[in-house]
């Protein structure tokens, strides 16, 4: 695309009739031009590309001079800001998605423009389609030859993968423990919706796609129709652990009265005022009641009662680790 031409003077200290001289002697532009640019700067943080500097009409002189005399920056190939505007997160991310014809934020990014809490401070991440060119000044680079297959949304202005698909690329190259936080904390705040995350790990059906596994494992668990374990069934198990010679002397069933109503926990230790509980609802179940159950070991808490809980997925994939957790808080109170 040709560069336009700027209108000039037609002598020293005079100005055609609409234009002002804003780039220093002898360089004008309309004021019209300026104006429209500044308005594109201000919606992205100060930040602008090529082509918005085109389409507002500045020609290659009007960038060189205004680079020459610090009124703009240059922030990455292609892209600018205005030296006056602050150097921010989000000016980053502006000169990221700016940086190339198509792009989404994505990775931690957009888990940090999403609201979710703890998240690393790393820089921008973008996502754009396969053979973009990944080197960037600022940003780290994902390619993806389904780009056109992404779904996206916009938060405040900036095109951001949806939470589906920016969890899917986090599976990746996080740990489990990690992926899983994020991917919890993602349900409670109300940014994941599950079948979306189903149909967005169906997509990837025969690609290997590193993480599905877990995803598929983490989304299956946390529908509201998952599958309860039977109480009972939990409490044998747990109880079966329990009985080793290290453990202190435990009361099953044993019954409270907690704020004048009668409650039942599934293990008591006395010695140490230690209650084990073995939860096998699905997480559906255990969020809808965490303010219940709260309550209740607040209760015992203030009664000096310490409470632990082991899930399904604790008893039965790391029994030795349970035990010698109950086996280390008891002795520890005891003492």
């Amino acid at each position: 695309m040709a560069w336009p031409q700027t209108p000039r003077p037609a002598a020293e200290g005079r100005t055609t009739t609409g234009l002002t001289p804003v780039l220093g002697p002898g360089i004008f532009e309309t004021v019209g031009e300026s104006l429209e640019l500044y308005r594109v700067a201000a919606r992205q943080h100060g930040v602008f590309n090529l082509t918005q500097i085109r389409a507002a009409g500045f020609d290659r002189s009007a960038v060189y001079h205004r680079v020459s005399n610090g009124e703009w920056s240059r922030l990455d190939y292609s892209v600018y800001s205005l030296t006056s505007a602050p150097a921010t997160w989000r000016q980053s991310l502006w000169a990221a998605v700016l940086s190339r014809e198509r792009a989404l934020l994505t990775y931690w990014s957009a888990c940090r423009l999403f609201g979710l809490s703890g998240i690393p401070q790393h820089g921008p991440a973008i996502l754009v389609p396969r053979g973009s060119n990944t080197r960037s000044r600022g940003a780290r680079v994902f390619e993806t030859d389904q780009f056109d297959e992404i779904a996206a949304t916009a938060v405040e202005g900036l095109p951001v993968t949806t939470m589906p698909e920016t969890i899917l690329l986090l599976a990746r190259d996080v740990n489990g423990g990690l992926l899983t936080r994020v991917f919890d904390e993602a349900i409670i705040s109300g940014l994941l919706d599950l079948k979306a995350m189903s149909a967005t790990i169906d997509r990837e059906a025969g690609r290997r796609t590193p993480g599905t596994p877990l995803l598929r494992r983490l989304t299956s668990s946390r529908l509201p129709s998952a599958p309860s374990k039977s109480s009972s069934y939990l409490e044998r198990l747990l109880e079966v652990i329990l009985h080793d010679p290290r453990m202190a002397r435990w009361n099953r069933e044993y019954e409270f009265s907690l704020d004048g109503v009668d409650s039942r926990v599934d293990f008591f230790v006395p010695s140490a005022r230690v209650v084990l509980e073995a939860d096998g609802r699905n997480w559906h179940s255990r969020w809808e009641n965490l303010e219940a159950d709260r309550r209740r070991d607040n209760a015992l808490a203030a009664r000096g009662i310490q409470v632990l809980r082991f899930t399904y997925a604790m008893l039965t994939s790391e029994p030795d680790r349970c035990l010698e957790q109950a086996i280390a808080t008891c002795r520890l109170r005891a003492a």
